[in-house]
Protein backbone atom coordinates (compact mmCIF):
# COMPACT_ATOMS: atom_id res chain seq x y z
CA UNK A 1 0.00 0.00 0.00
CA UNK A 2 2.73 2.83 1.34
CA UNK A 3 4.70 1.47 -2.21
CA UNK A 4 1.96 2.38 -4.50
CA UNK A 5 1.76 5.75 -2.70
CA UNK A 6 5.04 6.42 -3.39
CA UNK A 7 4.59 5.87 -7.03
CA UNK A 8 2.04 7.77 -7.52
CA UNK A 9 3.47 10.62 -5.59
CA UNK A 10 6.59 9.96 -8.44
CA UNK A 11 4.60 10.35 -11.06
CA UNK A 12 2.98 13.68 -9.70
CA UNK A 13 6.21 15.21 -9.31
CA UNK A 14 7.70 14.05 -13.22
CA UNK A 15 4.49 16.05 -14.45
CA UNK A 16 5.58 18.82 -11.71
CA UNK A 17 8.92 18.57 -13.30
CA UNK A 18 7.75 19.03 -17.00
CA UNK A 19 6.22 21.83 -15.86
CA UNK A 20 9.01 23.63 -14.41
CA UNK A 21 10.51 23.05 -17.47
CA UNK A 22 8.18 24.71 -19.59
CA UNK A 23 7.78 27.28 -17.31
CA UNK A 24 11.55 28.01 -17.57
CA UNK A 25 11.30 28.45 -21.33
CA UNK A 26 8.54 30.58 -21.38
CA UNK A 27 10.13 32.88 -18.73
CA UNK A 28 13.05 33.14 -20.65
CA UNK A 29 11.42 34.12 -23.64
CA UNK A 30 9.61 36.40 -22.26
CA UNK A 31 12.58 38.07 -20.33
CA UNK A 32 13.99 38.55 -23.95
CA UNK A 33 10.78 40.19 -25.62
CA UNK A 34 10.03 42.48 -22.52
CA UNK A 35 12.84 41.74 -20.81
CA UNK A 36 10.31 42.14 -17.87
CA UNK A 37 12.05 41.67 -14.31
CA UNK A 38 8.65 39.25 -13.41
CA UNK A 39 10.08 37.10 -16.48
CA UNK A 40 13.39 36.78 -14.88
CA UNK A 41 11.81 36.26 -11.71
CA UNK A 42 9.87 33.61 -13.09
CA UNK A 43 12.75 31.84 -15.00
CA UNK A 44 14.70 31.55 -11.33
CA UNK A 45 11.63 30.12 -9.50
CA UNK A 46 11.34 27.79 -11.88
CA UNK A 47 15.09 26.61 -11.70
CA UNK A 48 14.87 26.73 -7.95
CA UNK A 49 11.38 24.34 -8.30
CA UNK A 50 13.09 22.28 -11.32
CA UNK A 51 16.23 21.46 -8.81
CA UNK A 52 13.97 20.77 -5.92
CA UNK A 53 12.22 18.21 -7.85
CA UNK A 54 14.97 16.59 -9.10
CA UNK A 55 16.22 16.45 -5.78
CA UNK A 56 12.62 14.96 -4.15
CA UNK A 57 12.10 11.75 -6.81
CA UNK A 58 15.90 11.05 -6.49
CA UNK A 59 15.00 10.96 -2.84
CA UNK A 60 11.80 8.59 -3.03
CA UNK A 61 13.00 5.12 -3.55
CA UNK A 62 10.55 2.40 -3.93
CA UNK A 63 11.93 -0.99 -3.52
CA UNK A 64 11.80 -3.21 -6.63
CA UNK A 65 9.90 -6.43 -6.39
CA UNK A 66 11.75 -9.31 -7.87
CA UNK A 67 7.99 -9.95 -10.09
CA UNK A 68 9.99 -11.55 -13.21
CA UNK A 69 11.92 -14.45 -11.55
CA UNK A 70 11.39 -17.72 -10.80
CA UNK A 71 13.17 -21.21 -9.22
CA UNK A 72 14.17 -24.14 -10.87
CA UNK A 73 15.22 -27.38 -9.44
CA UNK A 74 16.25 -30.65 -11.35
CA UNK A 75 15.94 -34.13 -9.92
CA UNK A 76 17.43 -36.66 -12.48
CA UNK A 77 15.98 -40.29 -11.19
CA UNK A 78 15.89 -44.21 -11.95
CA UNK A 79 15.33 -47.37 -10.34
CA UNK A 80 11.97 -45.84 -8.61
CA UNK A 81 11.42 -48.75 -7.04
CA UNK A 82 14.87 -48.30 -4.57
CA UNK A 83 13.61 -44.35 -4.09
CA UNK A 84 16.32 -42.82 -5.97
CA UNK A 85 15.27 -39.85 -7.12
CA UNK A 86 17.83 -37.90 -6.91
CA UNK A 87 21.05 -39.06 -8.61
CA UNK A 88 23.75 -37.25 -7.41
CA UNK A 89 26.57 -38.49 -10.61
CA UNK A 90 24.12 -36.50 -13.32
CA UNK A 91 25.73 -33.48 -14.67
CA UNK A 92 22.86 -30.99 -15.47
CA UNK A 93 23.41 -28.09 -17.79
CA UNK A 94 21.92 -25.41 -18.76
CA UNK A 95 22.60 -24.85 -22.43
CA UNK A 96 21.07 -21.56 -23.62
CA UNK A 97 23.32 -19.57 -20.38
CA UNK A 98 26.34 -19.31 -18.96
CA UNK A 99 25.38 -19.99 -15.57
CA UNK A 100 26.21 -23.05 -14.50
CA UNK A 101 23.14 -25.07 -12.67
CA UNK A 102 22.77 -24.91 -9.06
CA UNK A 103 19.66 -26.60 -7.06
CA UNK A 104 16.72 -23.96 -6.71
CA UNK A 105 18.77 -21.33 -8.72
CA UNK A 106 16.92 -18.52 -9.08
CA UNK A 107 16.26 -17.43 -12.90
CA UNK A 108 15.30 -14.48 -15.19
CA UNK A 109 11.28 -16.11 -16.70
CA UNK A 110 11.58 -17.57 -19.74
CA UNK A 111 12.45 -20.64 -21.95
CA UNK A 112 15.53 -22.60 -20.76
CA UNK A 113 17.14 -25.96 -22.34
CA UNK A 114 17.60 -28.01 -19.56
CA UNK A 115 20.17 -31.01 -20.40
CA UNK A 116 21.14 -33.93 -17.83
CA UNK A 117 24.04 -36.62 -18.75
CA UNK A 118 24.47 -40.11 -16.46
CA UNK A 119 27.41 -42.58 -17.44
CA UNK A 120 25.57 -45.35 -18.71
CA UNK A 121 22.43 -43.71 -19.36
CA UNK A 122 20.91 -41.67 -22.65
CA UNK A 123 21.83 -38.08 -22.33
CA UNK A 124 18.40 -36.13 -22.01
CA UNK A 125 17.41 -32.43 -22.95
CA UNK A 126 14.15 -30.96 -22.68
CA UNK A 127 12.96 -27.02 -22.92
CA UNK A 128 11.09 -25.83 -19.89
CA UNK A 129 9.25 -22.52 -19.59
CA UNK A 130 9.87 -20.52 -16.35
CA UNK A 131 7.10 -18.22 -15.10
CA UNK A 132 7.19 -15.98 -12.86
CA UNK A 133 7.06 -16.24 -8.84
CA UNK A 134 7.41 -20.18 -10.29
CA UNK A 135 9.29 -22.94 -8.13
CA UNK A 136 9.96 -25.56 -10.79
CA UNK A 137 10.50 -28.94 -9.71
CA UNK A 138 11.53 -31.26 -12.77
CA UNK A 139 12.26 -34.96 -12.40
CA UNK A 140 14.01 -36.37 -15.38
CA UNK A 141 13.27 -40.14 -15.67
CA UNK A 142 17.45 -40.93 -17.10
CA UNK A 143 16.78 -44.05 -19.32
CA UNK A 144 19.89 -46.25 -19.96
CA UNK A 145 21.57 -47.27 -23.66
CA UNK A 146 20.81 -49.89 -25.34
CA UNK A 147 22.08 -53.37 -24.22
CA UNK A 148 22.54 -52.41 -20.60
CA UNK A 149 21.10 -55.06 -18.27
CA UNK A 150 19.51 -53.51 -15.39
CA UNK A 151 16.14 -54.95 -14.90
CA UNK A 152 15.54 -56.23 -11.20
CA UNK A 153 13.69 -59.55 -10.31
CA UNK A 154 11.60 -59.30 -7.25
CA UNK A 155 11.10 -62.91 -6.52
CA UNK A 156 10.23 -64.99 -3.26
CA UNK A 157 11.06 -68.08 -5.51
CA UNK A 158 14.12 -69.52 -6.52
CA UNK A 159 11.66 -70.87 -9.42
CA UNK A 160 10.47 -67.40 -10.55
CA UNK A 161 14.00 -65.49 -10.68
CA UNK A 162 15.41 -68.65 -13.23
CA UNK A 163 12.00 -68.89 -15.00
CA UNK A 164 12.55 -64.93 -15.53
CA UNK A 165 16.08 -64.77 -16.55
CA UNK A 166 15.35 -67.76 -19.04
CA UNK A 167 13.14 -66.19 -20.77
CA UNK A 168 14.55 -62.95 -20.71
CA UNK A 169 17.53 -64.49 -22.28
CA UNK A 170 15.03 -66.03 -25.14
CA UNK A 171 14.18 -62.70 -25.60
CA UNK A 172 18.23 -61.69 -25.95
CA UNK A 173 18.97 -64.26 -28.45
CA UNK A 174 15.58 -64.49 -30.75
CA UNK A 175 14.63 -60.63 -29.96
CA UNK A 176 17.03 -58.02 -29.68
CA UNK A 177 14.59 -55.22 -29.99
CA UNK A 178 12.15 -56.09 -27.87
CA UNK A 179 14.96 -57.38 -25.33
CA UNK A 180 15.85 -53.52 -25.42
CA UNK A 181 12.86 -52.14 -24.92
CA UNK A 182 12.57 -54.55 -21.67
CA UNK A 183 15.24 -53.66 -20.57
CA UNK A 184 15.24 -49.94 -21.16
CA UNK A 185 11.57 -49.02 -20.37
CA UNK A 186 10.93 -51.55 -17.16
CA UNK A 187 12.67 -51.44 -14.02
CA UNK A 188 11.80 -54.50 -12.03
CA UNK A 189 9.46 -57.58 -12.76
CA UNK A 190 8.01 -58.72 -9.42
CA UNK A 191 6.49 -62.14 -8.74
CA UNK A 192 2.93 -61.35 -7.06
CA UNK A 193 0.95 -64.30 -5.63
CA UNK A 194 -2.46 -63.45 -7.00
CA UNK A 195 -3.78 -66.19 -9.15
CA UNK A 196 -6.39 -66.39 -11.77
CA UNK A 197 -3.99 -63.96 -13.63
CA UNK A 198 -4.54 -60.84 -11.91
CA UNK A 199 -1.04 -58.92 -13.16
CA UNK A 200 -0.40 -55.92 -15.05
CA UNK A 201 2.77 -53.25 -16.00
CA UNK A 202 2.37 -50.26 -13.70
CA UNK A 203 3.65 -47.23 -15.46
CA UNK A 204 3.39 -44.25 -13.91
CA UNK A 205 6.36 -43.25 -11.50
CA UNK A 206 5.02 -41.10 -9.05
CA UNK A 207 7.73 -40.58 -6.46
CA UNK A 208 6.36 -41.89 -2.90
CA UNK A 209 3.73 -43.43 -4.16
CA UNK A 210 4.40 -46.58 -5.81
CA UNK A 211 7.63 -48.81 -7.54
CA UNK A 212 7.41 -48.06 -11.21
CA UNK A 213 7.71 -48.56 -14.14
CA UNK A 214 7.23 -52.40 -12.79
CA UNK A 215 6.02 -55.34 -14.26
CA UNK A 216 3.72 -57.81 -11.52
CA UNK A 217 3.66 -61.18 -12.56
CA UNK A 218 1.24 -63.95 -11.26
CA UNK A 219 1.75 -67.67 -11.37
CA UNK A 220 -0.78 -67.65 -14.66
CA UNK A 221 2.26 -66.08 -16.69
CA UNK A 222 5.37 -68.27 -15.70
CA UNK A 223 4.15 -71.58 -15.07
CA UNK A 224 2.48 -75.13 -15.61
CA UNK A 225 0.51 -73.11 -18.49
CA UNK A 226 -1.39 -75.82 -20.20
CA UNK A 227 -0.50 -76.50 -23.78
CA UNK A 228 2.05 -73.76 -24.23
CA UNK A 229 5.47 -73.73 -23.47
CA UNK A 230 6.16 -71.48 -19.93
CA UNK A 231 9.44 -69.98 -20.78
CA UNK A 232 8.42 -69.46 -24.58
CA UNK A 233 5.14 -68.11 -23.13
CA UNK A 234 6.73 -65.79 -20.33
CA UNK A 235 8.51 -64.51 -22.49
CA UNK A 236 6.26 -63.11 -25.12
CA UNK A 237 4.04 -61.47 -21.80
CA UNK A 238 7.20 -59.79 -20.71
CA UNK A 239 7.94 -58.52 -24.50
CA UNK A 240 3.80 -57.37 -24.62
CA UNK A 241 3.38 -55.84 -20.98
CA UNK A 242 7.20 -54.00 -21.74
CA UNK A 243 5.55 -52.83 -24.87
CA UNK A 244 2.74 -50.76 -22.46
CA UNK A 245 5.97 -49.55 -20.69
CA UNK A 246 7.38 -48.14 -23.94
CA UNK A 247 4.17 -46.55 -25.08
CA UNK A 248 4.14 -44.49 -21.75
CA UNK A 249 7.27 -43.42 -22.19
CA UNK A 250 6.69 -42.31 -25.79
CA UNK A 251 3.37 -40.64 -24.39
CA UNK A 252 5.42 -38.83 -21.72
CA UNK A 253 8.18 -37.83 -24.69
CA UNK A 254 5.40 -36.23 -26.59
CA UNK A 255 3.84 -34.86 -23.60
CA UNK A 256 6.63 -33.87 -22.49
CA UNK A 257 7.28 -31.56 -26.00
CA UNK A 258 3.90 -30.22 -26.07
CA UNK A 259 4.32 -29.42 -21.91
CA UNK A 260 0.51 -30.22 -21.96
CA UNK A 261 0.29 -30.60 -17.94
CA UNK A 262 2.45 -28.83 -15.64
CA UNK A 263 0.11 -29.30 -12.55
CA UNK A 264 1.01 -31.52 -9.63
CA UNK A 265 2.35 -34.08 -10.65
CA UNK A 266 -1.14 -36.63 -10.58
CA UNK A 267 -3.54 -37.18 -12.88
CA UNK A 268 -7.17 -35.08 -12.07
CA UNK A 269 -9.15 -37.98 -11.47
CA UNK A 270 -6.60 -39.56 -8.94
CA UNK A 271 -8.15 -38.79 -5.83
CA UNK A 272 -11.75 -39.11 -7.70
CA UNK A 273 -11.30 -42.86 -8.13
CA UNK A 274 -12.74 -45.21 -5.45
CA UNK A 275 -9.81 -45.71 -3.82
CA UNK A 276 -9.74 -44.00 -0.23
CA UNK A 277 -5.95 -45.52 0.95
CA UNK A 278 -4.64 -42.53 -1.39
CA UNK A 279 -6.29 -39.94 0.37
CA UNK A 280 -4.67 -41.35 3.32
CA UNK A 281 -1.12 -41.74 2.24
CA UNK A 282 -1.25 -39.05 -0.43
CA UNK A 283 1.48 -36.25 0.32
CA UNK A 284 2.82 -33.10 -1.93
CA UNK A 285 3.64 -33.83 -5.24
CA UNK A 286 6.31 -31.73 -6.90
CA UNK A 287 5.82 -30.15 -10.36
CA UNK A 288 6.36 -32.90 -13.22
CA UNK A 289 6.84 -31.59 -17.26
CA UNK A 290 4.57 -34.25 -17.96
CA UNK A 291 1.97 -35.84 -14.83
CA UNK A 292 -0.50 -37.35 -16.91
CA UNK A 293 0.52 -38.55 -20.81
CA UNK A 294 -2.57 -39.66 -23.20
CA UNK A 295 -4.01 -42.73 -21.99
CA UNK A 296 -4.94 -43.42 -25.71
CA UNK A 297 -1.37 -43.98 -26.57
CA UNK A 298 -0.69 -46.75 -23.61
CA UNK A 299 -3.53 -48.16 -22.20
CA UNK A 300 -6.85 -47.74 -24.16
CA UNK A 301 -7.74 -50.62 -26.93
CA UNK A 302 -5.15 -48.70 -29.43
CA UNK A 303 -2.62 -49.38 -27.43
CA UNK A 304 -3.95 -52.68 -26.43
CA UNK A 305 -4.06 -53.84 -30.13
CA UNK A 306 -0.30 -52.38 -30.57
CA UNK A 307 0.97 -54.64 -27.65
CA UNK A 308 -0.18 -57.80 -28.49
CA UNK A 309 1.19 -56.92 -32.50
CA UNK A 310 4.59 -56.53 -31.00
CA UNK A 311 4.01 -59.90 -28.79
CA UNK A 312 2.53 -61.62 -32.00
CA UNK A 313 5.89 -60.29 -33.58
CA UNK A 314 8.12 -61.89 -30.95
CA UNK A 315 6.55 -64.96 -30.92
CA UNK A 316 7.19 -65.61 -35.04
CA UNK A 317 10.94 -64.97 -33.93
CA UNK A 318 10.66 -68.14 -31.88
CA UNK A 319 11.54 -71.69 -33.16
CA UNK A 320 8.65 -73.82 -31.72
CA UNK A 321 6.17 -71.44 -30.80
CA UNK A 322 3.29 -72.03 -33.04
CA UNK A 323 1.03 -73.30 -30.25
CA UNK A 324 2.09 -70.11 -28.57
CA UNK A 325 1.05 -68.06 -31.47
CA UNK A 326 -2.24 -70.10 -32.38
CA UNK A 327 -3.32 -69.05 -29.02
CA UNK A 328 -2.54 -65.88 -29.08
CA UNK A 329 -4.01 -64.91 -32.69
CA UNK A 330 -7.46 -66.74 -31.76
CA UNK A 331 -6.93 -64.98 -28.22
CA UNK A 332 -6.88 -61.65 -31.19
CA UNK A 333 -9.59 -62.79 -32.94
CA UNK A 334 -12.31 -63.59 -30.58
CA UNK A 335 -11.48 -60.47 -28.28
CA UNK A 336 -11.11 -58.02 -31.25
CA UNK A 337 -7.35 -57.18 -30.25
CA UNK A 338 -8.78 -56.02 -26.74
CA UNK A 339 -7.44 -56.78 -23.52
CA UNK A 340 -8.45 -59.89 -22.38
CA UNK A 341 -8.92 -61.85 -18.95
CA UNK A 342 -8.88 -65.71 -18.52
CA UNK A 343 -12.93 -65.41 -17.26
CA UNK A 344 -13.93 -63.10 -20.33
CA UNK A 345 -16.41 -65.54 -22.45
CA UNK A 346 -14.23 -64.26 -25.17
CA UNK A 347 -10.96 -65.26 -24.00
CA UNK A 348 -13.04 -68.81 -22.89
CA UNK A 349 -14.29 -69.42 -26.47
CA UNK A 350 -10.55 -68.36 -27.82
CA UNK A 351 -9.37 -71.05 -25.43
CA UNK A 352 -11.97 -73.75 -26.37
CA UNK A 353 -11.34 -73.10 -30.03
CA UNK A 354 -7.30 -73.48 -29.61
CA UNK A 355 -8.21 -76.56 -27.62
CA UNK A 356 -10.13 -77.67 -30.73
CA UNK A 357 -7.46 -77.05 -33.49
CA UNK A 358 -4.22 -78.95 -31.51
CA UNK A 359 -6.32 -82.17 -30.73
CA UNK A 360 -6.68 -82.53 -34.86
Amino acid sequence: MFDSLLLGIKVILSDLKILAITGFGVSLIAASFFSSRLARRGAVFCTVMLLFLLWLDDAITVADKEIDTGYLNVYPFIKTQEHKYYEKQAVISILNIDQPYTPGMKLPIGSYEVEATLEKYETLQITINLSRDQTLNLYLRMRPVLNTQRLDIEATTDAFKAQTEKALNLLKATNNVAYNIATRHMDNIRQITIAGGTQGMLTRYYPGWEAYPTFNVAESSWKSIPNLDDIIWYASVIAHDSYHAKQYDDAEIICRENQTNLSDGLPANWLNENRPERKATIIAQPNFVCSDPDELMWREDAAERGAIDHQISVLSNIAGASNELLYLRLMQQECKGMHFKATNPCAKKASALFLQQIAR
